[in-house]
């Protein structure tokens, strides 16, 4: 049984214009996948789908034996929680809070990444110190460049070690010399 899988998936943002139309995806366990394509071309919406963020207009997909269409918005938010972690190409970080206050809301809120991790402190420790944020650990991200609140985005999506991990051009505003280590420590992780 697949990890992932999608069936007779099409998606369109309005009924006119269809951006997806997959007739069959598989994904294993432990298969890294890379998308690439052009501006436009619907890598983001896929990876939104995967992620229950949006829900396709027919098609079945399965993640972990779960059908996500099946889930209420709420229980897809839940879903997500408890078993993905999303690096969302906007970040969706809250600005008011510190960067260790927003690397651990997935783990805070989820039950399943409780579980995956013996402590809080030392999984955010060692995400913060992969990354290069512990001299900014008690910064609000709303001072923090877009390259550092990136990297704060990806050690949220990690913390509590997730089952699947969806990333949404996460290298896009890091440096060269931290976009090699977060290769490096995504690549670990999975």
């Amino acid at each position: 049984m697949s990890f992932i899988s999608l069936n007779n998936i099409s998606f369109g943002y309005d009924s006119s214009k269809l951006v997806l139309d997959i007739d069959e995806l598989s994904i294993n366990k432990g298969e890294r996948v890379f998308l690439h394509g052009p501006s436009g071309s619907g890598k983001s919406t896929l990876l939104n789908l995967l992620a229950g963020v949006l829900v396709p207009q027919s098609g079945q997909i399965r993640i972990l034996d779960t059908n996500i269409k099946e889930l209420s918005q709420t229980k897809r938010d839940i879903f997500r929680g408890d078993h993905i972690g999303f690096i969302f190409q906007r970040f969706n970080l809250i600005n008011y809070l510190s960067i260790a206050e927003n690397i651990s809301l997935p783990y805070r809120t989820s039950k399943n990444r409780k579980s995956n991790t013996s402590s809080l402190e030392s999984e955010t420790a060692r995400l913060v110190e992969h990354l290069n944020l512990k001299p900014y650990i008690n910064k609000k991200v709303s001072e923090l460049s877009v390259g550092q609140q990136q990297r704060v985005a990806v050690a949220r999506a990690l913390i509590g070690k997730p089952e699947i991990i969806i990333a949404d051009e996460p290298t896009s505003s890091l440096d060269d010399d931290v976009t090699d280590k977060f290769i490096e420590l995504l690549l670990n992780e999975c």
